[in-house]
């Protein structure tokens, strides 16, 4: 009886956690958004990820809600070898796709968040997309690290 409440404790501390990191985020500094956004789709580009959809925040709420909340843009991106391969595992895995970017103004600074895909395969359940969902993440990593200037190392064998 005992260990099943610490084990509930347990995963409901993991849940909290991930839903704590479910996103990497850079600021680039004395950075226009508009900026930001070219870069960070130049960033993804060099790691793969094509773009599919660009939704305009901005303008979205300024035409229907007469609301400005500055710049903001978000970016659906793909890598199309890692959607193949995870399709080929799950067909619901689309739902999962594509990953998610979001740009915007922070004060004078860019802001780039990403969506973690090992979160979201998370609660798919399937453990054969996990491989998948980490190799994904590591090169949206890797593009986070070219927008602070820093060329990122060679990828490593995933060995999970």
């Amino acid at each position: 009886m005992y260990a099943k409440a610490g084990t509930r404790r347990q995963s409901e501390a993991n849940e909290q956690v991930q839903a704590r990191d479910y996103k990497r985020s850079v600021r680039l500094l004395d950075t226009a958004a508009a900026a930001g956004l070219e870069r960070a789709k130049s960033a993804f580009g060099l790691e793969g990820f094509g773009v599919v959809a660009e939704i305009d925040f901005r303008d979205t709420f300024v035409r229907k809600l007469d609301k400005d909340i500055g710049p903001y843009w978000v970016l659906e991106i793909c890598n199309p070898m890692l959607a193949d391969r995870a399709l080929l595992l799950d067909r619901t895995a689309g739902l999962l796709m594509p990953c998610k970017v979001a740009v915007w103004q922070d004060g004078k600074d860019a802001v780039v968040a990403a969506l973690r895909p090992e979160v979201l395969t998370a609660i798919t359940g399937n453990e054969a997309l996990r491989p998948i969902a980490r190799e994904a993440e590591r090169h949206i990593e890797r593009a986070l690290v070219r927008l602070e200037g820093v060329e990122p190392q060679p990828l490593a064998p995933d060995l999970a």
